[in-house]
Parts: structure tokens; C-alpha cells; sequence
């Protein structure tokens, strides 16, 4: 029930009409969550499928917000092997050199933010925005601390990179993105990439974690094809 109150929440505010009349794919990620990156090519197809039946929300989930220790031997040999895991079972190309960054420390609030910003000028392009922060820091090892990152992809998809800077670095985007993070702890959400459906005044876990799109695309159908029936 508490789950429930909270996500027809976000969709009043997510949404112009009446939330309890809609349906929605909630897209709960981090864009340097490694299995949220393994799991681009998935969740691009579920949302082209429904696109014309179901509206797209996204929350930044906070996968390590706020980090200040520095990687070490062991953090690096996990994350290669991590990565070379999520690579082999999903094709996504990952490069390494991040792994040798000296006194880097994963702190993943930057890019959430980065997101959080670029919804706030142009919600539509949201989604390719997290996607292209995916791609600069898993494909092309552009460091995630850097705000020149950000401004370059917000001028790649023509987001207004002078707004988009200044919102980027003000206290109030920190705290707006701090606000994702704990939407997504009160949803009870422990796991990335985590998928919710919203149909009226019920809530559907789709997933919680990697999969395939098929299954999560049989699944939200199946749920739609119910909801369609008790009306």
C-alpha cells in the first residue's frame, strides 16, 4: 500500500491528467550501474513496444551516490571481471582504462544528477540522455566527476548546454537528485535495473535486476491484456 501511494505520487507529478487513469513503465537505474548498462539494448525495446500504450517514466536509483573512498586492487579486479561477465552474457563493449584511473573514486552522483538536469529542461530526452551518460563512461571512459562530460553530451542532443551547466552545478539539482534516490529506497527498491508497471491504482514489479526483454515484454502484456478484461 505504501509502495502504491508513493508511485501514484510520482505520477501526479510525472504526468498532466488524472495518475489513477494511466499506465506507466517505471524505469528505476543508475547510468553507472554496470547491469543497467548491460541492460540498454532490453529496456529500449520494451519501451519501443509500448510506446504507443504506456508513458515512460525514469527514476535515478543511487547505485553510489556520494562516494569518497578511492578504487583499490580489489574493487578494480572485481569490476573487471564484473564487466567482462555483463559484456559476454549481454554484447555490451565496456573499456577498461577507467580501471587504472589514479584516486578515482565511484562516486555515481554526478551522472544521476547529470540525468535528474537534462529531464528537467527536456523531459522527452530523458532516456537517450542516460543512455549516452552510460556510453561516455562504460565505452569511452569520459570521466564521470568532469561537468565538461555532461555539457558535451547535452550539446549533442541539443539540450541547452549554457542551462543545462548552470542547473548542473547548482545546490538545487543536488538536492532535487538527492530526492530520486530516496523515492527509490521508499519504493523499496535493492536492486539495478528495476522495472515497475503501473496500471490505475496498482503497481507490478517487472523485474529487479537483468533479463531478457521477451519474458518482461510477455509479462507487462499479460498484465495489460488482464486489466483490459476487468474494466
Amino acid at each position: 500500500m505504501m509502495r502504491q501511494a508513493i508511485l501514484l505520487t510520482f505520477l501526479t507529478l510525472a504526468m498532466s491528467s488524472n495518475a489513477q487513469e494511466k499506465k506507466m513503465l517505471v524505469y528505476i537505474a543508475d547510468p553507472m550501474c554496470s547491469w543497467c548498462y548491460g541492460f540498454t539494448k532490453e529496456i529500449t525495446k520494451i519501451k519501443k513496444i509500448f510506446e504507443n500504450d504506456l508513458q515512460f517514466g525514469m527514476i535515478m536509483g543511487g547505485l553510489r551516490p556520494y562516494n569518497k573512498e578511492v578504487m583499490d586492487e580489489k574493487l578494480v579486479k572485481f569490476l573487471r571481471e564484473h564487466w567482462e561477465d555483463i559484456g559476454k552474457k549481454t554484447g555490451q563493449s565496456f573499456r577498461y582504462n577507467v580501471l587504472n584511473w589514479e584516486n578515482f573514486q565511484y562516486d555515481t552522483e554526478p551522472a544521476a544528477r547529470a540525468v535528474v538536469v537534462a529531464r528537467s529542461i527536456v523531459p522527452a530526452k530523458e532516456f537517450d540522455y542516460f543512455k549516452h551518460v552510460q556510453n561516455s563512461f562504460y565505452a569511452l571512459n569520459q570521466h564521470p566527476h568532469d561537468v565538461d562530460t555532461y555539457v558535451r553530451i547535452a550539446r549533442d542532443l541539443a539540450i541547452d548546454a549554457t542551462e543545462f551547466e548552470k542547473r548542473f552545478l547548482s545546490q538545487e539539482y543536488m538536492i532535487k537528485t538527492s530526492k530520486d534516490f530516496e523515492l527509490s529506497r521508499k519504493l523499496g527498491i535493492n536492486g539495478f535495473p528495476s522495472l515497475l508497471l503501473v496500471v490505475g491504482e496498482k503497481s507490478y514489479i517487472v523485474t529487479s535486476g537483468y533479463s531478457k526483454a521477451a519474458p518482461l515484454i510477455a509479462k507487462i502484456q499479460e498484465v495489460l491484456d488482464e486489466a483490459a478484461q476487468d474494466k
